[in-house]
């Protein structure tokens, strides 16, 4: 049978300090276990929050397929509204579990012709992404290129249902580009003034992780691509801040 390109919504995300994890990992077999865990099950819904709200009638696009190399991952599914919101979700979800890891993302969502096997990927979306995260998108985010924003306002107008979970799931950056919401539940929390042990430890180690990160990089040329991500979390935060107690996962981080 001959190889044929489908065309795929492809995600494709860089693992920010994925190097530093790795040798830590090897004297460290708690952080091995939850490498291996993190890279072999995603990617997956919010273990903070569940599965997904997705609309109803929709659920996760059984074309599905991901691929971890090095310190990346490719998510692929097929150009549709399932796909789609597929790419969406499993892409926040691992974004946020690379947090409980110390580890920021930044990534590339993109359509194009893909063959996207259990052993191959390849193809001129696959390209896409990738040019779209190393070339555009520069701090720790994941952006939508053009073509597949297109594609999302066509799904909502189809479906008004789908427009609220893509205007719940996605933000606009100062600079025009749409970028995944990775810390929607965050805002959601602090939103519902909820506080309870799952959230100081999921968000407290969270928060812990940018701060880590904004540490290691102040004043270094890369540091942008952490105070990025510091404001974006200080933003989410906002309305249930905690000026007076720094160890609270609501308490605004120090970008400097």
């Amino acid at each position: 049978m001959p190889a044929t390109y489908q065309d795929r919504i492809v995600s494709f995300i860089d693992i920010l300090g994925f190097a530093d994890a790795i040798e830590r990992s090897a004297t460290d077999p708690v952080l091995t276990e939850a490498i291996h865990a993190a890279l072999r099950t995603a990617p997956f819904s919010s273990p903070l929050h569940g599965p997904p709200h997705y609309p109803a009638g929709m659920s996760y696009s059984p074309t599905m397929k991901s691929t971890n190399f090095s310190d990346s991952i490719v998510i692929s599914a097929e150009r549709s509204a399932a796909g789609l919101l597929t790419i969406i979700e499993m892409s926040r979800a691992f974004s946020c579990v690379l947090l409980q890891l110390g580890m920021l993302a930044r990534g590339g969502v993109a359509g194009g012709p893909l063959i996207h096997e259990d052993r191959l990927i390849f193809g001129p979306g696959l390209v896409s992404a990738y040019r779209l995260e190393s070339r555009v998108a520069k701090v720790a985010r994941i952006i939508l290129d053009a073509d597949t924003m297109a594609f999302a306002r066509e799904c909502g107008r189809a479906d008004a249902t789908v427009a609220d979970y893509l205007e719940a799931s996605l933000r606009v950056d100062d600079d025009g580009f749409t970028y995944l919401h990775v810390l929607r539940e965050l805002g959601e929390d602090v939103a519902a003034g909820t506080d309870g042990a799952l959230q100081r430890g999921w968000w407290g180690t969270a928060r812990a992780t940018i701060a880590d990160q904004l540490a290691a990089t102040r004043g270094q040329p890369f540091a942008d691509k952490v105070e990025w991500f510091a404001r974006y979390y200080n933003g989410e935060i906002a309305a249930g801040r905690r000026d007076g107690d720094p160890g609270d996962w609501r308490a605004p981080l120090d970008v400097g």
